[in-house]
């Protein structure tokens, strides 16, 4: 969520962070995202919940495509800024609260919490990973920090697909 703020500085001269709802869109998408997908994972897919990352994997790399449209010296599309905030913080935080409900699935009573342990560790290394990545690629082109990251969850999303179609035992 750091990226944010410094990237509309950088680019735009802009403080997105003085105003309350850019600063606190994405963030609130993350909540958002990561509490209402699994409940409606649990309620309408519970055994394949697959097209659901896949859904929110391409919802958050369409949102962040749009930024690379929108210029937030306009209000009007700052608030399409914002709004395509709030959609990017939902789908890959949706994707990370199915990824632990996974967890229990594939670990069981026995290993669920190795299970979880194991995608949380990868989660962390990852975000650890992606801070550096980022750092760099930012300073050699902002606009490629979106686009690396729409990349990033395309393959995400392009990986997924397979396992969606995987019957599961009984």
């Amino acid at each position: 969520t750091q990226w944010v703020p410094y990237y509309f500085r950088e680019i735009y001269a802009v403080s997105v962070e003085s105003s309350l709802l850019g600063s606190l869109a994405l963030p609130v998408g993350m909540a958002v995202g990561t509490f209402v997908v699994p409940v409606l994972t649990d309620k309408f897919c519970p055994k394949n919940r697959m097209p659901a990352v896949i859904l929110s994997a391409l919802l958050a790399a369409a949102s962040i495509v749009g930024f690379l449209f929108l210029n937030p010296t306009d209000p009007v599309q700052l608030v399409l800024i914002q709004i395509l905030l709030f959609l990017a913080g939902f789908g890959i935080y949706a994707v990370d609260g199915i990824a632990f409900t996974y967890a229990c699935d594939i670990g069981g009573r026995v290993f669920s919490a190795t299970a979880s342990g194991i995608l949380d560790f990868a989660v962390y290394m990852g975000a650890a990973v992606q801070s550096i990545v980022y750092g760099f690629v930012f300073d050699l082109s902002p606009v490629m920090v979106f686009i690396t990251m729409i990349a990033f969850l395309a393959i995400n999303a392009g990986l997924a697909v397979p396992f969606s179609f995987k019957k599961k035992a009984a």
